[in-house]
């Protein structure tokens, strides 16, 4: 087997870190301090976050921007806004 066919071979076990090897975001730090945020730049975390509050993914991308990323005062503040229709 040449090396090219061999580097193609591998799982993600063998380059070491499923991060390095697929993912952009590490989706195993899901710890308090990832649960406190809104990950603004993540188009799944502002869809989650408008389904959660009936308000459209604009809405919620504006949200983010004038109250910052932190759940607690944006769930607040969501709960002001009007519901999409």
């Amino acid at each position: 087997m040449g090396n090219r066919a061999r580097e193609l071979s591998r799982t993600p076990r063998d380059v070491g870190s499923t991060k390095e090897a697929f993912m952009a975001d590490d989706k195993l730090k899901r710890g308090a301090n990832d649960r406190s945020k809104v990950a603004g730049g993540e188009g799944y975390e502002v869809s989650c976050f408008a389904k959660k509050h009936d308000i459209t993914a604009e809405q919620a991308r504006d949200l983010i921007r004038k109250v910052g990323n932190n759940r607690e005062k944006l769930n607040a503040a969501a709960a002001k806004l009007p519901k999409k229709k």
